[in-house]
């Protein structure tokens, strides 16, 4: 039975004026009507003889389309998997298909594209999220049916690419945002699939990592063998698919990557004239870009820079055609080339690119070859997402209708279309719907026309015999106010007009009922809730109904949206039935503070009769500061790069990714090194959940200047150095033109991780300031020419020849260059040509490295069979348990491998060609002094496949890298012995895996930790009297892991460190970071300062000596007789002294004092505190105060204002 007849067979009630009806104190809307209503939202506003119509409404989610060569019929996806179908401009009442799909979020049903040969094949290619066996998105085809046309063939889908389980993900195991999800085919037939970084954007920039990127395959969904960074050699075990480069069957993600460093390529088109490929990134806090990916390899730099950037601060990235800032829209999602179709709109747009900015409802277009000039096409669109272009020339929107993603209200959604004519008589296409209207209320009537504009409306009603305009009704919408039972039964309509002709709507009848709408309330949350990450927020809510008494669940609908910022993300879908309930606030996810819950509620009477009602509850948000010890530099939060220092803001418990660069410049150009955390944590990317209170996390770097440096983490002096092709690479062979478009480098089949890839004719240029000894590398050909192309290598040392390498091909063996640069100034590396022409001449100054100051002997290692020759410079490992070898050294196995040791005579490189193989579980040891080496180690095999994992001194080399025959791996890190033996063990590796083949050792200097900030304790941009307290509380702590106080890093907080702070007290570190940002170590309040303390910052403020002692007098009492600084009081202080029971006799040492008023019970428990200095005890500490050794501060001047602020 229909609504309608239920409330007309109800007997009548009483009529309640609606004065006397309870609103919520906050937001509410009232939706009434017979039926489900129509979409009533306006048309927008198009420019001069354009026309926008509604194709089809009262759609729920739809997120994507694409039309059919022919034009007449769009094939339309929804995000919960359904597929339907426009014919004609009309929406077909069956669906196509329904995928297996998880509509989570932006989860489900995200890219849609139609074979080359769809009018032969009916193949239609989508993306989706699916089920089985977990959530992952998948790549699969579908046929249509040939019977139909407009349906899918049953049973027709084949599975062509499944991504990893969302649940492998290395962080954010269950991410709900950042999909992508857009397919498009390239002109070469091509398909491409668009991959958001799933709230994982640390591992974007890896291209082993399949997020970020734009994957191409074939129709078959297998990597294309000329992708960019395609290698035939996989290196991954076959079978496995997991986020870290294991991609199904027997190839790496790697192989697929087109494109990179997106963050949530949500849309994207190919030009049909050019084969431009323009990419629609979402941005996150800034920036909306649209990217081109037409040349393969490209980087568009996400998460480590957004919009457009200065390409000498990221050489290897591209700029984006267009980026616009989200003061302007804060969502792209939509696109198309208005290319390769019937001319149909004028020429200014013909070649041009469209697209949509959802939250500002507006469409725009920009001509590609001025792309700074985007000029606005439409406005007022509802939340406009993908754009399509037809054969006719007419252009297809999807209006959302909402801001919400995955669930933005039912029927809200609607596609739209837009054409050209100069005089097109008015058409209706959204006719006003009956309306039911409670008494007292306002009754709404919505229509929209589309014809050559202006558009007049005028709106008429019924009189008994006619028609009759009403009086200034001339808008879309007609409105009549606090309508009567004498409005019952009216009927009205409207006619538009234009220079053409006029359109008159469809009879639209109001029934008005003495009934009310229902009145809801929402229990909890209350007003005042707040929420931190993972908290569970319960909701619930009670509806009264004048008629009906109280509701129930069974009348209630409860959705839940993320808003950030001017948008919103689905959480909970429209969940009906229910009166309470709960959900789980992440604590992975968004990482603005500008967010909030709304809670929706929906509450429907049996009359039909809607009130909708909200409440938001807004997060608890904090500050936390990141920052180096070197006062400067770089810290990524979450994968994005910033300025240090910086206070940010985030929701409490809110997971935050901080990731300190393994190697940075100083402003003053040293080498920084990280080495931890000053919390202790080693990992230099670590996940922090966001403090409730302030704190600061500082990044610990050590000078290693005089150390061991790779050439590609320092300056180039030179820059841009000249290159025969393209920009140089750091770490990648020089590759085409681009930059960053090399591969891994290899020399005869030796992979390196880090080095130089240069072209012919390069000269590359590095100041070195004398603080290095020695420069060492391989160099060669790269393998990523075959044997083609000759070279020279010439190596200068402030314009002194050191090396030169002759002429060398693509297939002469790689050249060690090991030569000293002790007091050099300038190291300078040329590739010439060798004077035959510049192709193919891609050269890799492979692991490029510098030594500093050497303290000892170098050991070479080769690891052969018995009888295998020796290469020169290196000694014998024949597989020998550890022991003294008769030449200088003691190495060894922990049991005997000699029976696992092997020369292949497989490689005229010797090293290369001998090998052991660990036995499961078995370690290789070095005896060395303890210290600081540069450690090298090749693996590999020269006739077999092999599968290693090796660590040195605990340091991972590498995990389960898989190599073929004949190809090698060499690394170069630096390694700390504590324990006089250098050890190299295999991990979990399967017995025989992992294959050294040789190691070289050499001394270097340990790096040097820079002092942190010279005395700012606390971190706080300021060296002032609360850092005075951190070195107070931390006196006598030891400790390997940084100590607060311990300004020189030597390990202690000792009188040294204090007089660090006394040199630099009343520096500042700009920016300076508020105090109360950084409470890292909380001041306990018995160290609160007093009223009178607080008071010397007075224009009549105290000598420093005087502040100095007054604290430590009311900090503890006890202490100045132990500092010996009573006697040098000035006259009246003493006085004050003695007025609070404190007799300033002077001491010495750690002796008794004689003054009678110290309580001996006191002192005795300052004494025996110095046992539990280390133990954290605050108490301890303070009380310990009294017996430190003072009197190196009783000559010193300076202004103290602050520590009596503290």
């Amino acid at each position: 039975m229909s609504k309608q007849l239920r409330w007309r067979r109800r007997r009548p009630r009483n009529v309640v004026p609606p004065t006397s009806r309870g609103r919520s104190a906050f937001a509410a809307s009232l939706s009434l009507g017979f039926e489900t209503l129509e979409d009533r939202r306006m048309l927008a506003t198009v420019p001069a003889g354009f026309t926008e119509s509604v194709v089809a409404s009262n759609l729920t989610s739809p997120i994507a389309m694409t039309a059919e060569p022919s034009g007449h019929r769009l094939w339309v996806a929804f995000q919960d998997g359904r597929l339907g179908v426009i014919e004609h401009d009309a929406l077909q009442s069956q669906l196509a298909y329904t995928l297996p799909c998880d509509g989570t979020g932006e989860r489900g049903f995200q890219g849609i594209a139609l074979d080359p040969d769809f009018e032969t094949n009916g193949f239609i290619y989508v993306y989706y999220t699916a089920t089985s066996p977990e959530s992952h998105n998948r790549l699969s085809r579908l046929t249509v049916d040939p019977t139909t046309d407009k349906t899918i063939l049953p049973g027709s889908e084949v599975v062509l690419l499944d991504l990893p389980l969302f649940s492998q993900l290395p962080t954010n195991k269950a991410p709900i945002w950042h999909m992508g999800g857009a397919i498009q085919f390239l002109s070469d037939g091509t398909l491409t699939i668009q991959i958001g970084d799933h709230q994982n954007n640390s591992i974007v920039q890896n291209n082993n990592a399949p997020l970020g990127k734009v994957l191409r395959v074939n129709r078959d969904g297998s990597p294309r063998t000329d992708n960019p960074f395609y290698n035939p050699a996989d290196t991954n075990p076959a079978g496995g698919n997991d986020w870290s480069g294991n991609a199904p069957g027997d190839v790496d993600w790697i192989d697929y990557v087109w494109a990179s460093g997106l963050r949530n390529p949500f849309s994207s088109d190919v030009d049909p004239v050019t084969g431009r490929y323009f990419i629609n990134d979402v941005g996150e806090g800034t920036w909306e870009e649209i990217d081109e990916a037409t040349v393969a390899g490209r980087n568009f730099g996400w998460p480590l820079t957004e919009g457009a950037f200065n390409p000498a601060t990221f050489p290897t990235f591209t700029n984006p055609v267009l980026a616009y800032n989200h003061s302007e829209d804060s969502a792209i999602t939509g696109g198309a080339f208005y290319s390769g179709v019937l001319p149909q709109f004028p020429a200014q747009y013909q070649g041009g690119y469209f697209y949509s900015q959802f939250t500002a409802g507006r469409i725009k277009y920009v001509d590609p070859a001025n792309p700074a000039a985007a000029v606005t096409f439409a406005t007022g669109a509802e939340y406009p997402m993908n754009i399509e272009v037809t054969s006719d020339g007419s252009l297809y929107y999807i209006a959302r209708g909402a801001g919400a993603g995955g669930a933005p209200g039912i029927g809200t959604g609607s596609i739209r279309k837009i054409q050209f004519a100069a005089n097109i008589a008015p058409q209706i296409n959204q006719h006003p719907s009956n309306a039911l209207v409670s008494l007292g209320q306002n009754a709404i009537f919505t229509a929209s026309a589309a014809g050559s504009t202006p558009l007049n409306y005028q709106w008429q009603r019924y009189n008994g015999s006619a028609f009759v305009n009403i009086p200034g009704a001339t808008s879309a919408t007609l409105t009549l106010n606090n309508v009567s039972l004498a409005d019952n039964g009216a009927q009205v309509r409207v006619v538009v007009t234009n220079i053409v002709g006029n359109a008159v709507s469809n009879v639209a009848t109001l029934a008005v009922t003495t009934d009310t709408p229902p009145t809801p309330t929402i229990v909890t949350p209350t007003l005042s809730k707040t929420y931190v990450g993972g908290e569970t927020i319960s909701f619930s809510a009670t509806a009264q109904d004048l008629e009906d008494g109280a509701l129930g669940g069974s009348a209630m609908t409860w959705q839940v949206d993320l808003h950030h910022d001017t948008h919103s993300h689905p959480f909970m879908p429209p969940t009906a039935g229910i009166s309470s309930g709960s959900f789980v606030i992440p604590t992975i996810g968004e990482i603005s503070p500008n967010v909030w819950y709304r809670i929706t509620l929906t509450v429907v009477d049996s009359a039909g009769l809607k009130t909708s009602i909200f409440r938001d509850v807004h997060p608890v948000t904090s500050n936390f500061t990141v920052m180096t010890n070197f006062g400067g530099g770089q810290i990524l939060i979450d994968g994005q790069p910033q300025a240090a220092p910086l206070t940010t803001t985030g929701v409490v418990n809110i997971e935050r990714t901080l990731t300190a660069p393994l190697t940075q410049l100083t402003s003053t150009g040293a080498l920084a090194t990280f080495v931890r955390w000053q919390d202790g944590e080693t990992n230099n990317t670590r996940t922090i959940a966001t403090p409730a209170s302030g704190q600061a996390y500082i990044a610990l770097y050590a000078d290693a200047s005089g150390s061991l440096a790779f050439l590609s983490d320092l300056p180039v002096a030179n820059a841009p150095a000249p290159n025969g092709w393209g920009p140089i690479e750091r770490d990648t062979s020089n590759g085409e033109a681009a930059a960053g478009d090399g591969v891994p480098m290899a020399i005869q089949g030796v992979g390196y991780v880090k080095g130089l890839g240069v072209h012919a004719f390069s000269d590359v240029q590095y100041q070195l300031g004398g603080k290095f000894e020695r420069f060492i590398a391989d160099v060669g050909v790269d393998d990523e020419t075959g044997d083609n192309g000759s070279v020279t290598f010439q190596v200068y040392a402030d314009n002194v020849l050191l090396f030169n390498s002759g002429t060398m091909t693509g297939a002469s063996a790689s050249q060690k260059v090991d030569v000293s640069v002790v007091g050099v100034q300038v190291l300078r590396l040329v590739v010439g040509n060798a004077g035959n022409g510049d192709g193919l001449d891609h050269a890799d100054w492979a692991n490029a490295r510098l030594i500093g100051d050497q303290t000892g002997s170098q050991v070479y290692v080769n690891f052969q069979t018995a009888s295998a020759a020796t290469p020169a410079g290196y000694l014998a490992d024949a597989g020998l348990v550890f022991g003294n070898r008769g030449n200088g050294q003691s190495y060894g196995w922990s049991s005997d491998h000699t029976d696992v040791a092997r020369d292949r005579d497989a490689n005229a490189d010797q090293r290369l060609d001998t090998l052991n193989q660990f036995h499961a579980g078995q370690s290789w040891e070095l005896a060395l002094p303890n210290g600081v080496y540069a450690v090298t180690v090749s693996i590999g095999d020269p006739s077999f496949t092999s599968a290693h994992t090796l660590n040195v001194e605990g340091i991972s080399f590498w995990n389960n890298a898989t190599l073929a025959a004949n190809q090698f791996k060499q690394r170069t890190m630096m390694v700390t012995v504590a324990d006089g033996r250098l050890t190299l063990d295999a991990g979990n590796a399967v017995e025989r895996g992992t294959r050294p083949n040789y190691i070289e050792v050499i001394p270097t200097a340990a790096p040097t930790l820079f002092p942190l900030r010279l005395g700012d304790f606390n971190a706080d941009g300021r060296v002032d009297g609360a850092d005075f307290l951190r070195w107070q509380r931390s006196y006598g702590a030891t400790s390997s892991t940084h100590a607060q106080g311990d300004a020189d890093e030597d390990g202690d907080v000792d009188q040294a460190d204090l007089a660090v702070w006394k040199a630099t007290f009343g520096a500042s570190n700009p920016p300076a970071i508020a105090a109360s940002s950084v409470a890292a170590v909380a001041i306990p309040d018995s160290l609160a300062a007093p009223a009178s303390i607080a008071g010397a910052d007075s224009p009549t403020a105290h000598s420093a000596d005087e502040v100095l002692t007054e604290t430590l007098a009311e900090r503890r009492p006890f202490a100045l007789t132990t500092l010996g600084l009573a006697s040098e009081l000035p006259t009246g202080r003493t006085e004050m002294l003695r007025a609070r029971n404190i007799e300033p006799t002077p001491s010495s040492g750690h002796e008794e004092p004689t003054a009678p008023s110290l309580n001996r019970r006191v002192w005795a428990k300052s004494e025996a505190s110095h046992a539990t200095l280390n133990a954290g005890n605050h108490q301890a500490h303070d009380d310990a105060f009294a017996a430190i050794d003072f009197t190196t501060l009783r000559h010193w001047s300076g202004d103290l204002r602050q520590l009596a602020r503290q």
